[in-house]
């Protein structure tokens, strides 16, 4: 970075304006790209409403070659493979070696003997106190027992214990199978509900290995099975994360399901109720026609944003030369009317009846920052653009008739509450027109149908007369344009300059202000700018 490298740019900047064909022709070509790129995605406007549940007011062929992602059949398919991907269950290995821990500690406390107060809670939590010295008595005369009963505490463990109300769900959901993981041997399967061992099932499954194991001593069978239900936990969990990696990955793999149609294929007959699955098919139709058509739409937007130019530039010579030798008003004319297009492209895809917004806000910026013929400039382009973007005659007279009239009353607005006054004007004057174009066109039912569409229209542009109080200091700001609300503020008499001349030249003040109240009455005597008169003579001897 070089400290000079700030004014080098300013130097080439002062060179490129000063050449004032460079900047109008850089300008020029900004703008024709700029708004034939907004206005070449044209949607085709189809030769007919289709809504769900509507009839089809007349045979429906299609009018290109079209490969078609069917949603519903695609949905259909995920889901047919998602009941395939069952609810999936690990067996806990760790918890099986705790429990073995503690089955070890238990027989050490056994074989001991005698019980501390400790070991004594401890045993208690496992078996009573009578079937404690049964199974005392026969491990310490065969100590064989200890290793038949850790077998049957793994075996069971191994083979999976489900808690009674984890298993009462998937009963409940009437679910079959699930998929059982053994995480010791990275093997998993697919396990019948019915066959889970649960709490209750427990019961038994340790009485069955206990009798084939201990057939002899009835006794010592009874403790092992009290000691055994006391110690053995259920070790089957549920895993949730797996189980939707799973199903994410189901639809990730999955292809979607495709459907060909030819071209004249019928798709809808005359009569028929429209669906979803016709509306997608009709949509994907004509996205096909209109990238078929795109080089064509180009050329005549391209026509249509030149013709749209140059009827501006040939208006501006013809009433207001100047602004075509000021780079910044082109500037901002430009910047505005992009705005603007972008603004009416959204509208015409999403909020139809809110298109003459741009045309009254645009209108209304350039008049301020500008004059009348500015903003006269832009209601003309602006309604062009309407125009191509709307079949609908009640958008059109509305937007250049709204457009017009946000001329004349923000022509030499002088306070941001004039600002709002006009949007109300305006908003009530487009909510008028929009009614009564529409009951000339459309007869008496007009009026009922399109007055929710006038409220809307008169709140947005009440809606756009505030944003453009909260943008219009931007303007002036960067541009350093002086508008007449900020020569109004230079007038008041509270300016901290004015009071600074009070103080120090008291006299020179008061000629200054005579001299302001006879610039201000000759400039309306003449139809000049009364307040720019006015301003420039307060402030002309400092």
């Amino acid at each position: 970075y070089h400290p000079d490298t700030p004014y080098k740019i300013k130097k080439q900047f002062d060179l490129f304006i000063k050449h004032k064909i460079y900047w109008r022709v850089s300008i020029l070509l900004f703008l024709v790209l700029a708004l034939s790129c907004i206005f070449s995605f044209k949607r085709i406007i189809l030769t007919q409403d289709f809504k769900i549940g509507a009839p089809a007011k007349e045979d429906v062929y299609m009018s290109a070659d079209v490969v078609y992602i069917d949603h519903d059949l695609t949905k259909q398919k995920i889901e047919q493979a998602e009941q395939n991907i069952y609810f999936i269950y690990d067996i806990d290995i760790n918890l099986i070696d705790d429990v073995s821990q503690e089955l070890e500690l238990f027989f050490n406390y056994l074989v001991k003997g005698s019980k501390s107060y400790e070991e004594e809670d401890f045993l208690s939590d496992y078996m009573s106190e009578h079937f404690w010295n049964i199974l005392q008595d026969a491990v310490l005369e065969d100590k064989s027992i200890i290793k038949t009963v850790k077998g049957i505490q793994y075996k069971i463990m191994r083979m999976g214990v489900i808690t009674d109300y984890e298993k009462y769900q998937l009963v409940k959901v009437n679910y079959k199978l699930i998929t059982l993981r053994d995480l010791k041997d990275n093997t998993e399967k697919e396990f019948p509900v019915d066959k889970l061992i649960n709490e209750r099932a427990l019961q038994k499954l340790i009485k069955a290995e206990t009798r084939e194991k201990f057939k002899r001593n009835i006794r010592l069978r009874y403790a092992v099975e009290d000691l055994l239900d006391a110690i053995i936990k259920p070790n089957i969990v549920k895993n949730e994360e797996e189980y939707n990696v799973r199903k994410s990955n189901i639809k990730n793999k999955l292809e979607p399901v495709y459907r060909n149609f030819l071209k004249g294929d019928l798709i809808l007959r005359k009569g028929e109720r429209v669906s979803e699955y016709h509306l997608n098919i009709i949509k994907e139709m004509y996205s096909k026609s209109s990238r078929q058509a795109s080089l064509y739409s180009t050329i005549a937007v391209l026509v249509i944003v030149l013709l749209s130019i140059f009827v501006g530039i040939g208006f501006a010579k013809r009433f207001y030369p100047a602004i075509l030798y000021n780079w910044k008003l082109v500037f901002i004319f430009s910047i505005v009317l992009i705005v603007m297009s972008i603004l009416i492209r959204f509208f015409q895809y999403n909020y139809f009846e809110l298109l003459v917004v741009p045309v009254v806000m645009g209108a209304m910026l350039l008049t301020i920052l500008s004059n009348a013929v500015a903003g006269m400039i832009m209601v003309i382009v602006l309604s062009i653009y309407v125009m191509i973007s709307s079949q609908d005659i009640t958008v059109i007279g509305s937007g250049l008739i709204c457009g017009v009239i946000s001329i004349f009353l923000v022509y030499r607005v002088g306070r941001r509450i004039e600002i709002i006054r006009s949007g109300i004007i305006v908003g009530l004057a487009s909510a008028v027109i929009i009614l009564s174009l529409n009951l000339f066109w459309q007869g008496d039912i007009a009026f009922l149908k399109f007055w929710k569409n006038s409220l809307i229209s008169f709140g947005s542009i009440f809606a756009g007369a505030l944003l453009i109080i909260a943008i219009l200091p931007l303007f002036q700001h960067l541009f350093k344009i002086t508008t007449n609300i900020r020569l109004l503020e230079l007038a008041d008499e509270n300016h901290p300059l004015l009071k600074k001349l009070v103080e120090a030249a008291p006299g020179t003040y008061h000629h200054s202000f005579i001299v302001s109240r006879l610039a201000e009455d000759a400039a309306k005597a003449i139809g000049c700018n009364a307040i720019l008169a006015k301003v420039g003579a307060l402030y002309h001897d400092i």
